[in-house]
């Protein structure tokens, strides 16, 4: 195996890697709670305030946080 096949498979395995992180970001809901996360002066913001914030339902929020936190995008209190 040559140096270029090599380099090809090290970024096709890379790109498998971070595929899932691609997808989970591609929502456009989990991307307004990231840029509202971000965009929060305080530490951390409750569920019930994103909800206020995002216009979505509780529960809603609670599965679009839950999948951030599987994907490793955010942490929870």
């Amino acid at each position: 195996m040559d140096g270029y096949e090599e380099a090809r498979q090290r970024l096709a395995e890379d790109f498998r890697a971070v595929s899932d992180c691609f997808t989970v970001l591609g929502d456009p809901h989990r991307q307004r709670i990231i840029l509202l996360l971000l965009e929060s002066r305080c530490y951390g913001m409750s569920v019930q305030e994103i909800t206020e914030c995002v216009g979505l339902s509780r529960p809603a929020v609670s599965y679009h946080l839950k999948t951030l936190r599987q994907a490793g995008i955010v942490t929870m209190h």
